[in-house]
């Protein structure tokens, strides 16, 4: 490579909401994961989501219609297709496994959501993993972002 040239990552979309709450929130960098969300027209959303599950209830309500109720339908994420509630999307989608947001439990090394491990340390299966603690799983289809320069405050 020459010295003319440098390599710039390509632009991605992000919700702006999700940009001014971490930004009012004090945080400098923020986790963000692409929707692959298939829209009628058979092709992903391709937008930018904050790693929360409020972030995810708010664009599935706001860009794909799915209300945060009890209404069951498909998930359309690429490559899904489980039916289950509205509401039980912004969860299935982080911690099913779509964007590798997750723990894996110390005792028994089960990767899992972060509301399943709180569970499995609830329940008797933990009896296995005694003391077991979250490790914070794989992020590999995230990226973090600069909050202050995405919003163009550089």
């Amino acid at each position: 490579m020459s010295s003319t040239t440098r390599t710039v990552p390509p632009r991605i979309t992000i919700d702006k909401q999700d940009l001014l709450c971490a930004q009012q929130a004090g945080h400098s960098k923020m986790r963000v994961y692409q929707c692959k969300w298939r829209t009628p027209n058979s092709s992903n959303c391709l937008l930018w989501i904050a790693d929360n599950n409020f972030s995810f209830i708010e664009h599935l309500k706001n860009y794909h219609g799915v209300p945060s109720d009890n209404t069951r339908r498909y998930c359309q994420w690429d490559g899904c297709g489980e039916i289950m509630a509205g509401f039980e999307l912004a969860y299935h989608i982080p911690g099913g496994g779509h964007i590798g947001m997750g723990v894996f439990c110390s005792g028994c090394q089960k990767f899992m959501s972060r509301i399943n491990f709180m569970f499995h340390a609830a329940t008797n299966e933990a009896s296995s993993c005694p003391g077991a603690t979250a490790i914070p799983g794989s992020y590999s289809h995230s990226r973090i972002v600069d909050v202050q320069q995405s919003l163009g405050h550089d």
